[in-house]
C-alpha cells in the first residue's frame, strides 16, 4: 500500500513538494542504515544491507541536486524513478522508510493541520 502512495504522492507533487519527500526519504534511510549497526561498537552487522543502503541514498541524493538545481524531469522519468526507488527499497529491507516517508507526508504537506487532518 505505502510503495503505491509513494509513488502517487511523488508523482503528484511540485517540485518543492518532490524536494520535501525526498529529503524526508533519505532522513528515513539513514534510519534504516543504523540497523546494520552492531549493538556495541563500530562494527557492520549485514556489509550488503549497507552498500545498498547507500546505493539507494546515492540516487535519493543525486535526484534531489538535479531537483535544487531545477533540472526538469519528464512524466516517465520521474515514473521510472519512482519505481527505481521503490524497487530498491524493497530490495534492501527499506520499506520503513518508504512508510515512514509517506505518513510524514501525510501529516506535513501544505494544508495538513497539526493533527495531521486536511485544513480547509
Amino acid at each position: 500500500m505505502s510503495e503505491r502512495d509513494f509513488k502517487t504522492i511523488y508523482l503528484s507533487a511540485d517540485e518543492r513538494g518532490k524536494l520535501r519527500l525526498l529529503a524526508r526519504f533519505a532522513f528515513d534511510l539513514t534510519i534504516e542504515a543504523r540497523a546494520t549497526y552492531a549493538p556495541q561498537g563500530e562494527l557492520i552487522t549485514d556489509d550488503r544491507r549497507i552498500r545498498a543502503i547507500n546505493e539507494l541514498q546515492h540516487r535519493v541524493l543525486s535526484r534531489l541536486s538535479s531537483l535544487a538545481d531545477g533540472e526538469m524531469h519528464d512524466r516517465a522519468d520521474e515514473e521510472q524513478f519512482a519505481d527505481l526507488l521503490i524497487t530498491a527499497a524493497a530490495e534492501c529491507r527499506c520499506t520503513y522508510a518508504i512508510n515512514e516517508s509517506v505518513q510524514w507526508h501525510r501529516g506535513n504537506s501544505p494544508g495538513v493541520s497539526a493533527a495531521g487532518k486536511k485544513a480547509g
